[in-house]
């Protein structure tokens, strides 16, 4: 029987979850029997969605199906494909990837990690190109990732409680994400420039989990100095559902997304899906599905990643990757 094993942070609360669940969801609708296998991300951000637990198998050595599609990065895969060499991966199974990715080069090593699977899905123009520049032997197939909403979501309008006449900005990202490349000082820079000829604006900066580790805590307190002075800057800490996230979208009158580099860009996909004005750095894998006719695409010049950001000197040390410095001014 033809089928599909998934293996990804089904559950997970991060992006990377939200991602395999609408690949489980397309499978599943198109028809296709499907089985998965849920990695923990860690840092408790399992468990959280559990709407496939009625396909989901305890162990890899219950996947019984012939495709497997791994929807996980390329660290994950590192560690992760020795102990599934003898149960998930014999010859006769087709093993398929589908990696995230956000800058024009992979790190030192990755090539051979990627080199291992007999297909690779980009899921954007940006992601496609650093795979094909990098990658040798492998079917690199381009994709349009699937996204889905909630039915009250879809269209959203302003739901806010809130009936005066401000406007409000929203920002958001995830402190595991990488602040450096999600640049969130960006929005708060740009809006406090803004907010002196707006004075009905307000920016929302929604950081998920804030409050509970050090890496949330750390970004939390960097954003908070450089909005301090500015009251109509507000953070929002707590950890939130999928759900409450889109509810912050909803909420927004504009969805911000002044970053250094994506993928694909999760976040702003999803605002416009609702039907929010999007404002967004006009680089990387966000250009999959933006032009000047459907967001505000803010003007940038490409500059070495910068030495700040511990997490890709050490992935990319000696290769000198660029991305974007999105003009703030």
């Amino acid at each position: 029987m033809l089928g599909f094993n998934v293996i990804g942070h089904v559950s997970g609360n991060l992006g990377l979850g939200v991602l395999a669940r609408n690949v489980v969801r397309l499978l599943v609708e198109r028809g296709f029997a499907v089985a998965v296998l849920d990695v923990d991300p860690g840092l408790n951000r399992s468990g959280h969605d559990l709407r496939f637990a009625g396909i989901t198998v305890a162990d890899a050595r219950d996947l019984p199906f012939n495709i497997n599609l791994f929807v996980l990065p390329a660290p994950t895969l590192q560690t992760l494909l020795p102990s599934l060499a003898d149960t998930v991966l014999p010859h006769e199974r087709l093993n398929a990837a589908l990696p995230m990715w956000e800058l024009p080069i992979l790190p030192h090593g990755w090539d051979r990690i990627f080199e291992f699977f007999d297909v690779l899905l980009a899921g954007s123009p940006f992601i496609r190109a650093a795979l094909e520049f990098s990658v040798s032997n492998v079917f690199i197939v381009p994709i349009d990732l699937p996204i889905y909403l909630p039915d009250e979501f879809v269209g959203a309008e302003r739901i806010s409680a809130d009936t005066s006449d401000s406007i409000t900005f929203t920002t958001a990202f995830d402190p595991y994400s990488d602040p450096a490349r999600k640049n969130p000082s960006g929005p708060i820079e740009a809006f406090r420039i803004a907010a002196l000829e707006a004075p009905n604006a307000r920016l929302i900066v929604k950081i998920n989990s804030a409050a509970d580790d050090c890496a949330g805590r750390k970004a939390l307190s960097s954003l908070q100095r450089i909005a301090a002075g500015c009251p109509k800057v507000e953070f929002l800490t707590g950890t939130a559902t999928y759900e409450d996230a889109l509810a912050v979208y909803a909420n927004a009158d504009v969805v911000v997304s002044l970053h250094r580099a994506e993928g694909l860009g999760l976040v702003p996909m999803e605002a416009m899906a609702m039907g929010k004005p999007v404002i967004a750095t006009a680089w990387s894998g966000n250009m999959a599905f933006m032009c000047h006719r459907s967001a505000c695409l803010v003007n940038y010049r490409l500059a070495e990643v910068r030495e700040h950001s511990g997490l890709y000197r050490q992935m990319l040390a000696g290769r000198h990757a660029r991305w974007a410095e999105p003009d703030l001014y």
